[in-house]
């Protein structure tokens, strides 16, 4: 998982909008959008909070 990717599921976790987290960041929503994507299937994951899940509990983002 690239950088990008961990910033942007640390964000989602944490409740942030794309158009926030886009703001924040100064990336286009779509590449949030396209993140999101890309980080539950390389997760292997059944949806967005199951992703965060994995991924805090393997150590890849923390709180």
């Amino acid at each position: 998982m690239t950088e990008e990717e961990k910033m942007i599921l640390r964000a989602l976790g944490e409740g942030f909008t794309y158009k926030e987290i886009a703001k924040k960041f100064a990336i286009p929503q779509y590449k949030i959008t396209q993140a999101r994507k890309d980080i539950i299937k390389k997760l292997s994951a059944r949806n967005l909070p199951h992703a965060v899940y994995i991924a805090m509990r393997d150590g890849i983002i923390q709180y």
